[in-house]
């Protein structure tokens, strides 16, 4: 499950709780054994603010949905999940939301290194 905005909601606001939606909807359609999150952001959490007007000259750019937020900036990241300590953060909304920790572990991490590891040879 990606933390980019657009992928998340097409309107304002966007919030860490739609993100927790989206996992618990893929959970429930496939189980939490197949479920991940791949961020897209960088090692820092960077804002990474979309500098000025978007590129609407790149191809299909109308299905990325970009939105502005609700301060009228082009963003790309999910305020709560925009920072360094946004793995907390998410595993707080998990908790709320009745996540077991074996289930958070997987969805952190453990689905992935099973998965890398089946794929690689290793574990």
């Amino acid at each position: 499950i990606p933390f980019l905005r657009m992928m998340i909601r097409a309107d304002e606001p966007v919030t860490i709780e739609h993100v927790i939606d989206h996992f618990d909807h893929v959970v429930q359609l496939v189980g939490v054994d197949h479920v991940g999150v791949g961020s897209d952001m960088d090692i820092v959490g960077n804002p990474n603010p979309v500098n000025g007007e978007p590129m609407r000259e790149t191809p299909n750019w109308d299905r990325y949905r970009l939105h502005k937020d609700e301060k009228g900036q082009w963003m790309l990241t999910i305020r709560g999940l925009d920072h360094p300590r946004r793995m907390f953060d998410l595993t707080d909304a998990f908790i709320r939301r009745g996540y077991t920790d074996a289930q958070i572990r997987l969805i952190l991490g453990g689905n992935w290194r099973r998965v890398m590891g089946a794929v690689q040879g290793s574990t």
